[in-house]
């Protein structure tokens, strides 16, 4: 079983090389260079470079808005990946107003327009907004943000290039198969594939 789970992770990981690679990248994406400086998978619609840094470290403030559900939900999964992955300690917090050098979740239904399953990622020198019209594409902007999270494999703080994201899914929907026609997979197993496909944005699992 051990075999099976690092093969599907190994599959995983060519499966993000090849998107890392522009195969799949729309015709608006951003220069070879910038993709090669930016650690997002896939390459987003469109980003916009600006100057300056921020730094994420231990008890950087994760803000939601009260009674927002949908964030507050993001926010905790996104720490638990930061603390897994990274060793950051992030705290979630919920607030009308934005703490100092924080990480904001919000839902807003302009953003962008036209994209059900899009988001925006603001990151400047004052703190990183994620903004969605739905929950599903403030989860692909969370997860685009853990990916700038962790650009290597060091553990600790770590600083984000100041960026302006708009990104939306090109295709209807980003699928993977699983044949288990002539192999079996344990439900761990499955469970780790599915878990690898939500950190590369793939949505359907055949």
């Amino acid at each position: 079983m051990t075999a099976v789970c690092t093969s599907l992770f190994r599959w995983t990981r060519w499966l993000a090389a090849l998107l890392a690679a522009g195969c799949m990248a729309p015709a608006n994406a951003t220069p070879p260079v910038a993709q090669a400086q930016l650690p997002i998978i896939p390459i987003p619609a469109q980003v916009g470079w600006q100057t300056g840094l921020f730094r994420v470290a231990d008890r950087t403030v994760i803000s939601v808005q009260p009674g927002n559900a949908q964030a507050d939900w993001a926010a905790r999964y996104l720490a638990g990946l930061a603390a897994r992955t990274r060793g950051l300690r992030l705290s979630v917090r919920v607030e009308k107003g934005v703490s100092h050098h924080a990480i904001r979740l919000e839902m807003d239904r302009q953003a962008p327009e036209g994209h059900a399953q899009g988001y925006v990622l603001d990151v400047d020198r004052h703190g990183i907004l994620v903004r969605a019209r739905s929950q599903a594409g403030l989860f692909y902007g969370v997860v685009s943000l853990w990916q700038l999270l962790t650009p290597d494999s060091m553990r600790g703080p770590v600083e984000i290039p100041c960026v302006s994201i708009r990104d939306w899914p090109r295709f209807v929907w980003r699928g993977l198969m699983l044949d288990s026609s002539r192999h079996m997979q344990s439900v761990a197993a499955i469970e780790q594939l599915l878990n690898q496909m939500a950190l590369h944005k793939l949505d359907v699992f055949h």
